[in-house]
């Protein structure tokens, strides 16, 4: 489940409206086995909010697994990781 996005005030309003919070990460993802998984995804150089770091402290706090990731290599990493990866990734040469 993915909610993160640059949205216009309509939109963050029909959000709100919907049930989505502040600081949520952008990726739930939810395995068979129940246990949560959070994946923030942000560019280099950008911090996470203040509700972002207080959801990333809720995470740790009740053992919830949550990755801050600013690379693809990082964000698959995280999944790698968790064992959230049932495929192989290889990255080729760029195409002509």
């Amino acid at each position: 489940m993915g909610h993160g996005e640059v949205r216009d005030i309509r939109t963050a309003a029909k959000l709100k409206a919907m049930g989505v919070r502040r600081g949520w990460p952008d990726f739930i993802l939810v395995p068979p086995t129940g246990q949560l998984h959070c994946v923030e995804l942000k560019r280099i150089g950008e911090r996470l909010s203040e509700d972002q770091k207080e959801f990333k402290l809720f995470c740790i706090r009740h053992g919830i697994p949550h990755s801050v990731a600013r690379t693809f290599d990082e964000a698959l990493g995280a999944l790698d990781s968790w064992g959230a990866l049932t495929i192989t990734l290889t990255r080729t040469g760029a195409r002509p």
